[in-house]
């Protein structure tokens, strides 16, 4: 679901943390991946391994927290990181023994895998039903939001209101502009 895990820090991007980096936003939403996948591809490793458990998330959670000002960042942008790599847990839907490692057991060294099987898998026998619905929702709702903020301003053209930086003289023809009404003493007729 790499392009779902995209798509979903295009949507961080572009809706809660707008200050962040786009690059940042995409390797934290890819981090579990970024670790397991190499491990897999290279030495057999399952391809949810332990960085798709929430122990590791915790692990992460600490190291980030504790380096976070040795290496500038501010508490925003490793909440940011942080939400990213939640999100790549929650839709990838792992399994119990991969979520709960070590307390779930192990999964144990797998028969290799290659990259365009894997993908052949996901997206043409859609071996991974659940998950891949969840990255076609993902691409839709980032496309739905990307299209809403530049095509909403050219439907609903508004003309932006322009303050004067000139002091405004109240006087009798002025009430509304920024002026209060003059005061009207009792028994005086308006």
């Amino acid at each position: 679901m790499i392009i779902g895990h995209l798509a979903i820090a295009g949507i961080a991007k572009t809706t809660w943390f707008e200050r962040e980096n786009l690059l940042f936003l995409s390797l934290a939403a890819l981090g579990p991946d970024v670790i397991d996948k190499p491990a897999h591809f290279l030495f057999g490793f399952p391809g949810r391994g332990v960085s798709h458990s929430l122990l590791f998330f915790v692990a992460v959670i600490i190291i980030a927290w504790s380096m976070r000002g040795w290496l500038g960042y501010s508490l925003r942008t490793v909440a940011a990181g942080l939400t990213m790599w939640a999100t790549h847990l929650v839709t990838d839907f792992p399994e119990f023994h991969v979520l709960f490692w070590p307390l779930g057991g192990t999964s144990g060294i797998r028969p290799k895998v290659g990259l365009i099987e894997k993908m052949w898998q996901f997206y043409i026998d859609r071996y991974y039903f659940a998950q891949f619905w969840m990255e076609v929702i993902c691409i839709g709702a980032l496309i739905a939001i990307l299209l809403s903020k530049s095509i909403w301003p050219l439907i609903y053209k508004r003309k932006p209101v322009e303050m004067s930086s000139e002091p405004v003289t109240c006087g009798p023809g002025n009430v509304g502009a920024g002026c209060a009404p003059p005061e009207i003493g009792v028994g005086e007729r308006i």
